[in-house]
Order: structure tokens, then C-alpha cells, then sequence
């Protein structure tokens, strides 16, 4: 078994921290779970997000190197910085959406990698 199956197959919810998730909601809750980091929380709704993607980013450095589990994957949506994936390796995240659930996918694969903005790394 492995530490992520637990956070597979969880159900959408806007603003959701838990059981149900928001994007930001599970990045921030598995961030605190495997790391103890303490990652702001804005409740985001599509209103706010551009400002606490730009806020967030203040603590928060580019990846230059190869990507690793917790890193941000952070990616475009109708051309704002709009969703978050925790980046578990250098080709694969978990994250979740309103469609789907929570689930593995690859951030760097045909459907993510053109949206992809950035790969952050808290610098807390």
C-alpha cells in the first residue's frame, strides 16, 4: 500500500477541506500531512484565486532543478494561474477536480504540460 491511496477517489467540493476538496484544499491538507508545512489557505473561489495564486507565490520559489513529492505544480486555466497539483515525482501529481475526484495523473502529459505555469517549492 502506498501513502497515496488513501487520498485517491476523493469527491470534489467547492471550497472543500476535507472530506471533500478543492484543488488548493488537498495540495494544503497533504502538504501539512506529509511535511508538517503550514501552507496559506485562502479559501479560493474563482473570484479570488488569481490574487492568492499571486500572494502565494511570494513564499514559494521555482523549481530549478528536478521536481520533487510536495513540489507545486501550478497551471493555467482560461489563462490564470487556477489549479494546483502536489507534484509526487518528476513526471506524476495528485490532485483533483470537480469532474473527477481526486486521482494520479501526469503533470507533464498531453492534457497538463500546455497549461503548465510553474513548479513551486515552499521556502518555509
Amino acid at each position: 500500500m502506498h501513502w497515496t491511496d488513501g487520498w485517491i477517489g476523493l469527491p470534489h467540493a467547492q471550497r472543500g477541506r476535507g472530506p471533500g476538496y478543492d484543488c488548493l484544499g488537498l495540495f494544503v491538507t497533504i502538504t501539512r500531512t506529509r511535511s508538517g508545512a503550514v501552507v496559506d489557505d485562502p479559501l479560493c473561489t474563482i473570484a479570488t484565486s488569481r490574487a492568492a495564486a499571486h500572494k502565494m507565490r511570494a513564499h514559494w520559489s521555482p523549481v530549478r532543478d528536478a521536481p520533487r513529492e510536495g513540489d507545486a505544480a501550478l497551471f493555467r486555466i482560461r489563462g490564470h494561474a487556477l489549479h494546483v497539483g502536489y507534484v509526487l515525482d518528476a513526471h506524476r501529481m495528485l490532485h483533483i477536480e470537480d469532474d473527477t475526484g481526486s486521482r494520479i495523473e501526469r503533470w507533464d502529459g498531453l492534457l497538463w504540460k500546455p497549461r503548465l505555469e510553474g513548479l513551486y517549492r515552499h521556502a518555509g
